[in-house]
């Protein structure tokens, strides 16, 4: 969820490497909530979906301007939450839908 709500923060980067350094900040910036490297955090506490959805030019961007002024209580946390499996799922969804699309 912290990585979902870092990327939503920043704008789709026009190149590769913009993208790589964007990648590089939002790991950076879990790490450092969770009081750890930046590896540890990319390998063990943010799913590669969200990155993968990133990278696709999608994110949350849309339910946190809806929350407005940050995670201020649970319910907004919650909220956020939300958002971040229902972009997941729709995700899968979209992949199902293509790998029987390829099928047929």
């Amino acid at each position: 969820m912290l990585a979902a709500a870092a990327f939503a923060e920043h704008e789709a980067p026009r190149s590769p490497r913009a993208r790589q350094r964007v990648r590089a900040a939002v790991m950076r910036e879990v790490a450092d909530e969770l009081g750890n490297t930046p590896a540890v955090a990319r390998g063990s506490y943010v799913d590669p979906r969200v990155v993968q959805q990133f990278e696709a030019e999608r994110s949350i961007r849309p339910a946190l301007r809806r929350l407005g002024r940050g995670l201020q209580d649970a319910s907004e946390r919650d909220a956020l939450e939300r958002a971040v499996v229902v972009r997941q799922r729709h995700a899968q969804a979209a992949e199902v839908s293509h790998l029987i699309a390829a099928a047929k």
